[in-house]
C-alpha cells in the first residue's frame, strides 16, 4: 500500500484538477511540505527543496475505483481561500472556522507534499503495476 495511499505522514492535501501539475499546484505543494514534511517518509525539507505534488490515488490507479483498496484513515475536505483540501486533522478546519464533510479515499484525487526520492519510488511502482 505504500507510495498507492496517502502516506503515514499525510496531514494536508489539496484537490488537483488533472493529472498535470501547474506552477501554482508545485508551489502549493512546496509551502505545506515545509510545514507538515513528506507524507511518505516524514522527512523534513533541505534549506532549498522543493516538494512534489503527488497525486494520490496516483493516476497509475485513480480509473480503477482506488477506494476499493480499503484505506482506513478517516479524511475530511473543507474549501478555504478558493482552495478545496483533504486533511486526517479534523482539527485544520475547526480552527480555521470553515465547514468541512466527510471524505472517502479514491472518490477524488488530492495533492500531498512529496519529497524526490519518495516520488521517485512512487514512480518506479506505477511503472511496476502498469507492466502487469
Amino acid at each position: 500500500m505504500q507510495y498507492i495511499t496517502p502516506g503515514k505522514y499525510a496531514v494536508l492535501g489539496f484537490f488537483a484538477d488533472s493529472h498535470k501539475t501547474t506552477k501554482t499546484d508545485r508551489l502549493m505543494a512546496t509551502q505545506i511540505g515545509n510545514y507538515f514534511c513528506c507524507h511518505t517518509c516524514g522527512r523534513r525539507p533541505r534549506a532549498d527543496e522543493k516538494f512534489t505534488p503527488d497525486h494520490q490515488p496516483p493516476s497509475c490507479i485513480f480509473t480503477e475505483l482506488p477506494h476499493e483498496l480499503g484505506y482506513s484513515h478517516q479524511f475530511w475536505e473543507f474549501k478555504y481561500g478558493g482552495w478545496l483540501f483533504q486533511t486526517t486533522n479534523i482539527t485544520i478546519p475547526q480552527s480555521l472556522g470553515v465547514n468541512y464533510t466527510s471524505s472517502v479515499f479514491g472518490e477524488k484525487q488530492f495533492l500531498y507534499p512529496q519529497c524526490r526520492e519518495c516520488s521517485n519510488k512512487q514512480g518506479s511502482v506505477c511503472r511496476q503495476m502498469l507492466n502487469k
